[in-house]
């Protein structure tokens, strides 16, 4: 595989696991079309992604899609595979893999997070493997809002190859609307 297009891979490979200055807010054409708020910034090799969106259900099922660990892979389609490989107290121990395909290459980046849970309120994640990524964090926050529930994500990662900036923003920012819309997506499937 040429450099370039290794690159390339990594950055779509980068966005897809985004489970990670512009802004942007985009329309999904799935569900009930709310707006998605993301943004996506760089500085010095970290990546940055915040993203939002309402969904009018509750806390409580959107926390319950949020911590489906075992089947996040169902209704998140940049997931190859969502495994629990440990429990305690407050979390889990997540082992995610996800694969990325541009044109005839594709590349799968792996992650294994420490998954602490505020039940009902956030997930805060990181990985602990560093295989692919020398620091990969982040949160899920959902904050009751009128007639349902306002979903707040973040994602500061900084993968271990660097990757030009102009390449890398773009795919992120999409990759973080494409999940934010499918979590929306399945909030509102469950609480239908």
């Amino acid at each position: 595989m040429r450099p370039c297009a290794a690159r390339r891979l990594l950055c779509a490979a980068l966005a897809a696991l985004a489970f990670p200055a512009s802004g942007i807010a985009l329309a999904s054409d799935a569900g009930s079309g709310a707006p998605i708020s993301v943004r996506v910034s760089a500085q010095e090799g970290l990546e940055e992604v915040a993203g939002s969106f309402f969904v009018a259900a509750p806390r409580e099922t959107a926390f319950a899609v949020l911590t489906d660990y075992g089947h996040m892979a169902s209704f998140v389609t940049s997931l190859r595979r969502s495994q629990v490989r440990g429990h305690r107290g407050d979390g889990v121990v997540l082992e995610q893999e996800a694969t990325a395909r541009m044109l005839l290459f594709s590349k799968t980046m792996k992650v294994l997070l420490d998954v602490r849970e505020e039940p009902g309120r956030a997930l805060r994640f990181r990985d602990v493997s560093h295989a692919d990524f020398e620091s990969y964090e982040g949160s899920w926050t959902l904050e009751d809002a009128p007639g349902g529930t306002r979903v707040r994500y973040a994602l500061c990662a900084r993968p271990r190859e660097a990757v030009p900036q102009f390449l890398l923003g773009p795919a992120m920012e999409k990759a973080a609307a494409e999940l934010l819309a499918q979590v929306r997506d399945e909030i509102e499937r469950r609480a239908r």
